[in-house]
């Protein structure tokens, strides 16, 4: 499990990065909104690699609300991370700054990147059969293995 998390985090880094400019590109903004967004989209980012992390093969979406006390570590976890962008005396001790309606839309958009990208990676997996050859396009055995 930890090798799996690892090949990730240069994603959840990316994403911090990409997102930090992009933010800046919107409009003239402070050092302190940069790192906060940043941060903001790495824990987001872990948080939406958290649904990855249940299968390597298997879709995030299958079986997503089985999980009860996955999905309250992650809405504990959001809540947490709201508390720490938006609450005065968490502002100070995290030297975070207030997000907006839209600049938390940028956050949560670049985050999700993870989640869509192995989805992405899983649906491919899941439809090429290997042959001695290398990977063959097989319909019949991704539908074959979903029975």
């Amino acid at each position: 499990m930890a090798g799996l998390i690892t090949r990730r985090d240069p994603c959840a880094i990316t994403g911090c990065w990409v997102a930090a400019r992009q933010l800046a590109r919107i409009r003239p903004h402070s050092l302190e909104l940069a790192r906060t967004a940043a941060f903001t989209v790495l824990v987001l980012t872990q948080l939406f690699n958290c649904f990855n992390a249940r299968s390597s093969s298997e879709s995030a979406f299958r079986s997503v609300f089985k999980n009860h006390w996955l999905w309250a570590a992650v809405g504990l976890s959001a809540a947490l991370q709201g508390a720490v962008v938006h609450l005065p005396f968490l502002n100070l001790a995290f030297g975070t700054v207030p997000l907006s309606a839209g600049q938390w839309g940028v956050c949560v958009a670049m985050a999700s990147g993870v989640l869509w990208f192995s989805e992405g990676r899983k649906l491919v997996r899941r439809g090429l059969h290997w042959t001695s050859d290398g990977p063959r396009a097989s319909l019949r055995g991704a539908v074959m293995r979903r029975r």
